[in-house]
């Protein structure tokens, strides 16, 4: 799969035009029962008038998601973005969490449970986004992913994502739209609290919640991020954590992570 930027041919009155973050797109050489699942999973451009820094998603044969929602998510680091692997949600009462963590560490199926079960607003998922320039979040509706494991954790807390989306060349997994609840508003990047979500197999499966330095969370940070690769950000993330809350959450069930989540913004 790669991604082609400037398009300088007119558009086809026809195309389906997708938007994640800043990145407005098309897709090429799609498989037509792989777009139609596409279209049914991306936010579309809404916008009145395409921007000439459009990009060309060439899908070639690959039908994974996984890959698309990576190309637009890491394709932010030429716009100047910081892109962090993470959800971020925002709590009835306005209050800002990010998740992130190492892969199959949680971080959709906890943002899921908040979004379905306590009616949290997802700001993005997948891909957090952060313009320092002009300082705020990018929204970043991706679809969420969820396994076989993650859909019988959240039935068994009473959370069905409907609808979803089961593709037939990946049979142990579904996707699920992100609803647009955002609309036109903006956030400032920093948040209230920022959780790095852990599994430690060796240890009990009890909730553990350890505090963490600004300092530490950005280390942790740096393997799910382009921190390191563009001027300064590392250190504007460091500032946008300054009077953030951030903890280090160890295995626990579902209901002990959102449970803490939803007393620690509610404090």
């Amino acid at each position: 799969m790669s991604i082609e930027a400037q398009i300088s041919d007119p558009i086809c009155e026809t195309a389906r035009v997708y938007q994640l973050g800043r990145v407005v797109f098309t897709l090429k050489n799609c498989d037509s029962k792989y777009e139609e699942a596409l279209n049914s999973l991306l936010p579309h451009f809404a916008g009145s008038e395409l921007p000439d820094d459009r990009h060309e998603v060439n899908t070639g044969c690959s039908k994974d998601v996984t890959v698309l929602i990576r190309h637009t998510g890491t394709v932010h680091h030429q716009k100047k973005c910081v892109w962090i692997e993470a959800s971020c949600v925002i709590a009835p009462n306005g209050k800002k969490v990010l998740i992130t963590g190492p892969a199959k560490s949680g971080k959709t199926t906890t943002a899921v449970a908040l979004a379905l079960g306590q009616q949290w607003k997802v700001l993005a998922e997948n891909y957090c986004i952060i313009d320092y320039d002009h300082g705020k979040f990018l929204k970043f509706l991706a679809p969420a992913a969820l396994d076989d494991k993650s859909i019988e954790i959240l039935k068994r807390n009473e959370i069905t994502p409907e609808p979803t989306l089961q593709l037939e060349w990946r049979t142990n997994r579904v996707w699920s739209p992100t609803t647009d609840v955002i609309g036109d508003t903006t956030y400032e990047p920093n948040w209230d609290l920022a959780i790095w979500l852990e599994r430690d197999e060796q240890s009990t499966e009890e909730l553990a919640v350890d505090s963490l330095t600004t300092g530490e969370f950005g280390r942790k940070i740096m393997p799910v991020s382009n921190l390191l690769k563009l001027p300064n950000s590392y250190e504007s993330f460091l500032q946008s954590l300054a009077h953030t809350r951030c903890v280090k959450l160890t295995n626990g069930e579902l209901e002990a992570r959102s449970k803490f989540i939803v007393d620690a913004v509610n404090v």
